[in-house]
């Protein structure tokens, strides 16, 4: 009995990304060289402030895309999360840029607000600024889906809201 061997082959496969590294790696050296407490204090402050840089700098995606019926070219933009007081500026400067270069300052802007479930002060002036440059360049942009608590935040006057494609479309076809 004490000849039988069993082996047991157990594989851990953990997915990490190359961020999280960075503050594993930081609490272990903190914790090695300068203790425990001063560790734990220097790996959650650098997590802290990984989680600061990404929530002030939300990417946005960009398509070309063509209506069917009215064959008007326009901009989709989509942002992949909700949008707060830092991020306004990035956003702002990503969306303007994105309406030159790949809308050629002509084409009109749809901006996909899905992920936008509320807002604050500096969102509607960063959004009424943008609004204004677009207006310059005589580029229409087009609000698609917004929360109502989001709507009330922007207080726009000249604001094109759509809430389905059906409208976006309709809104195309009077042009």
């Amino acid at each position: 009995m004490y000849g039988k061997r069993f082996q047991i082959g157990i594989i851990i496969h953990y997915c990490i990304s190359e961020s999280d590294l960075i503050p594993a790696f930081a609490t272990f050296f903190g914790c090695l060289f300068w203790g425990l407490e001063y560790g734990i204090l220097i790996g959650v402050g650098i997590q802290v402030m990984i989680i600061l840089y990404q929530s002030a700098r939300p990417s946005i995606n960009v398509e070309v895309c063509e209506d069917e019926d009215t064959h008007i070219n326009f901009l989709h933009v989509t942002l992949d999360r909700g949008l707060m007081f830092p991020a306004v500026s990035h956003v702002r400067h990503l969306i303007n840029k994105a309406g030159m270069k790949e809308g050629r300052s002509k084409f009109p802007l749809v901006l996909d607000c899905t992920h936008l479930s509320t807002s604050d002060f500096t969102v509607a002036e960063g959004f009424k600024s943008m609004i204004k440059d677009f207006d310059k360049r005589n580029q229409s942009i087009i609000f698609y889906k917004p929360a109502p608590p989001v709507l009330a935040t922007l207080k726009i006057k000249s604001l094109n809201v759509v809430q389905s494609k059906e409208e976006l479309k309709t809104h195309f076809a009077s042009k």
